[in-house]
């Protein structure tokens, strides 16, 4: 399985933004960005999209949703319980950190060892 991480595309100045940030849409610059992401991603296999719920996300994936026929607003699915994944990992690494000392080294082995261990699990079961 291939994994595409995709940043949104420019959305202007976060200072210029007088509304609640997640509702911050793509500029004219990110737009074009967005159909140039789809252009080199359309023929990738690409199957399912996941975003953020921030405007600025969807409004990313949508040339790309259109690009690979995974158009209509089912098709990006909103990853609303990103946040706390995300927040659960960097206790995880904190943690781990302090019992390495500070080590970085042994947090990205125990990470890798983590990672290989839960995809085995995961391929059982397929």
């Amino acid at each position: 399985m291939k994994i595409h991480l995709i940043r949104h595309a420019h959305a202007g100045s976060r200072s210029a933004w007088d509304k609640a940030d997640h509702k911050r849409p793509l500029s004219p610059r990110g737009e074009g960005q967005a159909k140039a992401v789809a252009a080199a991603l359309a023929d990738a296999g690409i199957d399912e999209l996941w975003s953020s719920p921030s405007l600025r996300c969807r409004q990313t994936l949508v040339p790309l949703a259109e690009a690979t026929g995974l158009s209509g607003a089912s098709t990006i699915r909103r990853v609303k319980e990103l946040a706390s994944q995300v927040s659960d990992t960097c206790d995880g690494i904190a943690a781990q950190m302090v019992e390495t000392g500070g080590d970085p080294t042994g947090v990205l082995k125990r990470m890798t060892h983590e990672i290989k261990k839960r995809s085995r699990r995961i391929r059982r079961q397929l």
